[in-house]
């Protein structure tokens, strides 16, 4: 005797295909790897010799104060300038007195790096292991906080590395000139010239930092293709020197064919040289 099977209900069909349209989707997604590029392996834990304990680290509460007491400074002689100054004087000095505290700002937070942290170089490779193509991918890397992150190749440029360290000049009110009379007023050779900002090359880029926070470092690609490795640019990172042990790194990666983003950690295991 013949048994008729039973006809699938509309949902237990509904189900059945969105399974299958689901499988379909996955093959369409690009699989992205992310890890250290060590040699010819990729691995997601790496060891460093961090060096010799250096002094005492100066903090951000200290460089917040030192700058604090500069802008106190130059308040108090805005406060204190004659009636007949001109408020396009008192503007104009405001104007190079806040730029000169951001570039002091910098400069602190650049020194402390380069003198009392610890210097830790890496290469990062990521991969599409997947069978389409990821585009529009954007790598963000979190270093420990306070960290500093430059490209290799940034590293002793004066915009984004350390160049020479110089202390900016602090600017002159133009009320506090001394006048020569008789050659006119002096000329103020303190007053700061800013560069321009920096044309990078187009796409793929890499390491992307602001001044803010250079903890934090991006880098974009336009379309990574299937099977298809990047390199990306090596990067060193100058990590407090309180640091002991070792330390994460988070990284996030995106693209415009992922779900969601993906996460993971690295690791950094230190070996100082006075253990």
């Amino acid at each position: 005797m013949l048994t008729v099977q039973e006809l699938s209900s509309p949902e237990e069909a509904t189900i059945r295909k969105l399974e299958q349209e689901i499988q379909i989707l996955r093959t369409r997604v690009p699989k992205l790897s992310f890890g250290f590029l060590e040699g010819d392996e990729i691995v997601h834990h790496v060891i460093r010799t961090s060096g010799t304990v250096p002094e005492l680290r100066v903090t951000n509460a200290a460089i917040e104060l030192a700058v604090s007491e500069k802008r106190l400074k130059f308040e108090q002689i805005v406060a204190d300038a004659p009636e007949r100054t001109l408020q396009f004087d008192v503007k104009k000095y405001i104007d190079h007195y806040n730029e000169y505290l951001d570039e002091q700002q910098k400069y602190l937070t650049r020194k402390r790096a380069k003198t009392q942290d610890w210097r830790v170089e890496f290469a990062f490779h990521l991969s599409n292991n997947g069978n389409t193509v990821a585009q529009d991918v954007d790598i963000c890397i979190a270093f420990p906080s306070e960290a500093f992150a430059v490209a290799r190749a940034d590293e002793g440029g004066e915009d984004f590395g350390f160049g020479d360290l110089q202390e900016p000049l602090e600017p002159i009110a133009e009320w506090k000139r001394k006048y020569d009379y008789l050659h006119g007023i002096v000329p103020n050779f303190s007053q700061i010239v800013y560069p321009s900002s920096v044309i990078r090359e187009p796409e793929p880029r890499g390491p992307l930092y602001g001044d803010s926070d250079r903890s934090i470092v991006r880098y974009k690609h336009p379309k990574i293709w299937p099977k298809t490795p990047w390199l990306l640019n090596p990067i060193v990172v100058y990590v407090p020197s309180s640091i002991r042990g070792g330390f994460p790194i988070d990284v996030t990666v995106n693209a415009d064919e992922l779900p969601e983003p993906n996460r993971s950690t690295l690791n950094v295991q230190l070996i100082h040289e006075s253990e």
